[in-house]
């Protein structure tokens, strides 16, 4: 049986799972540099054990397929004081092989299911070029409420970025 006709299993990420997520947002920033604000050079410089504390401190899910990490989301508090009742999805991602299975609909239920106990609002950044993307969250209740001209840079490209957010209680 292949890895992709294997039940998933949803959970959320580990400290001891540091490699496979890594490997999997190293992954993802190759692959899609435009959707993350994050950048290939500077992941992988970033110590394995820095990524392990940032497991253990924040959300993220992870959706495996055997014991293939098959896709992730993460989301993060914001640290500012004011803003300690709004988070922030940092990423979602699904593996080529795995997507058009509703997985990233699995990870984003998740996602706001843990959420809910941490913030009362949820925010999100989809570059404007992903419309899939948007449609998404928009299933799940997040609504745009702003366009950030030029926002994200990847090499000569200046991207304009949806700004979208959901209250959660």
């Amino acid at each position: 049986m292949g890895s992709s006709k294997m039940v998933p299993e949803i959970r959320r990420v580990k400290a001891a799972d540091a490699r496979c997520y890594r490997a999997l947002l190293i992954e993802a920033l190759i692959v899609h540099p435009d959707c993350f604000a994050g950048d290939y050079s500077s992941e992988i410089a970033r110590p394995l054990s820095e990524v392990e504390t940032e497991l253990e401190r924040g959300t993220t899910i992870g959706v495996w397929f055997g014991d293939v990490l098959g896709g992730i989301a993460s989301a993060v508090r914001c640290d500012n004081f004011k803003r300690r009742h709004c988070g922030t999805v940092r990423n979602l991602y699904v593996r080529e092989k795995f997507r058009r299975m509703g997985v990233a609909s699995l990870l984003l239920q998740e996602l706001l299911r843990f959420a809910t106990s941490e913030v009362r609002k949820l925010e999100v950044q989809v570059p404007l070029k992903y419309e899939n993307t948007v449609r998404l969250f928009e299933r799940f209740g997040f609504r745009l409420c702003g366009l950030l001209p030029g926002s994200l840079q990847v090499e000569s490209e200046e991207l304009d970025i949806w700004m979208m957010t959901r209250p959660l209680r």
